[in-house]
């Protein structure tokens, strides 16, 4: 799963995703917590008291969420902590889909319904009439309480690497997030990824692919290798176009920042599946003897490079993550690491 930094529990997001839809006459964000499982629980099922000697002053002695410490309540709210294991067992057959349906039916009004439906189908829920809304909160309070019961969490601990989880309680395929500026989009949230660093005016000390391409430019031409001090010593196209790949370098960088930001966990195990992929797909480009010199074979392998399909990685399948730009950096990349030759 593709997990983002620190990421709340779910019971807590679905809660307030859905009060604003309710009117309820509960005393702050605890009073809420409590009366929305006795509403939505079927009261035949409701557990007794706990004896006095099993309580302490903070405890909840009666109630769905009896045994609970009440300072727990705002936690659960905010997000920073589940229901417990126990807890959650016992409300989760209990949890009933007519009074959900009819706790919608008694306290909430026309307009936020629409407001709430609009909400849930940004989600990826199939809305199409007002009792479709309080069916989907059936729906997904159960699988919520199902994670807790099971000692897991929607949010924090839904495994496959096909997906990734995102606040607005669903899970989402990979394939449907888009990059849009310095975000990555995904269902209704956005996760905010760094912009590409801005090149440097002299070079870095890893930047060793541009005295590389600086020796294929002068194979080229028949010259002695120029150092990039004597850049503009060079015909102007041939100036321009290594400029224009230090940028695609630097892209290239930040990408690799920004799946470190996305996975961090594994963010760079990703980026270098990636790589390799790459430096297979190139290999026989770039080591064909038809070339005339280290010119050539750098134009068509970086050419290539822009017609690599992204592989090797659960985060390829997000379309735009790597466009043309990061390709051929990638690519100057593996030339840092001495994986591809442009002369001989």
């Amino acid at each position: 799963m593709a997990r983002l930094p620190q990421p709340e529990f779910a019971l807590g997001l679905l809660l307030r995703t859905i009060r604003p839809s309710l009117s309820l006459d509960v005393k702050g964000d605890r009073g809420f917590v409590l009366d929305f499982f006795d509403r939505a629980c079927d009261e035949k099922l409701l557990p007794g008291r706990l004896p006095e000697n099993e309580c302490s002053k903070n405890t909840i002695p009666a109630g769905w969420l009896r045994g609970i410490d009440r300072r727990d309540l705002n936690k659960i709210w905010n997000g920073k902590r589940p229901l417990p294991e126990d807890t959650a067992r016992r409300i989760l057959p209990a949890i009933s889909e007519q009074r959900i349906i009819a706790l919608w039916g008694d306290t909430s009004t026309g307009d936020a319904i629409r407001d709430l439906a609009l909400k849930l189908r940004k989600d990826g829920l199939q809305i199409n009439k007002p009792i479709d809304v309080p069916k989907a909160v059936y729906v997904l309070i159960k699988e919520v309480v199902k994670s807790n019961a099971e000692g897991n969490d929607l949010l924090r601990d839904q495994g496959g690497d096909e997906k990734i989880v995102i606040p607005g309680v669903q899970t989402y395929p990979l394939s449907t997030g888009r990059i849009s500026g310095n975000s990555l989009q995904i269902g209704t949230s956005s996760i905010a990824i760094s912009p590409a660093p801005p090149v440097p005016e002299e070079l870095a000390p890893e930047e060793v692919y541009v005295q590389r391409a600086l020796d294929a430019i002068a194979e080229k031409l028949g010259k002695e290798p120029v150092s990039f001090e004597q850049l503009k010593a060079l015909p102007g196209k041939y100036a321009k176009f290594l400029v224009r790949q230090r940028t695609h370098y630097w892209s290239a960088v930040g990408r690799h920042r920004n799946l470190q930001e996305i996975r961090p966990d594994d963010g760079d195990e990703q980026f270098e599946r990636i790589k390799d992929d790459l430096d297979d797909f190139l290999e026989t480009t770039w080591m064909s003897d038809v070339f005339p010199d280290g010119y050539e074979r750098m134009l068509k392998t970086l050419g290539q490079a822009s017609h690599y399909q992204v592989g090797g990685s659960v985060l390829t399948s997000i379309p735009d993550l790597f466009a043309a730009s990061h390709k051929q950096g990638m690519t100057h990349m593996l030339v840092n690491e001495d994986r591809i030759e442009w002369s001989s």
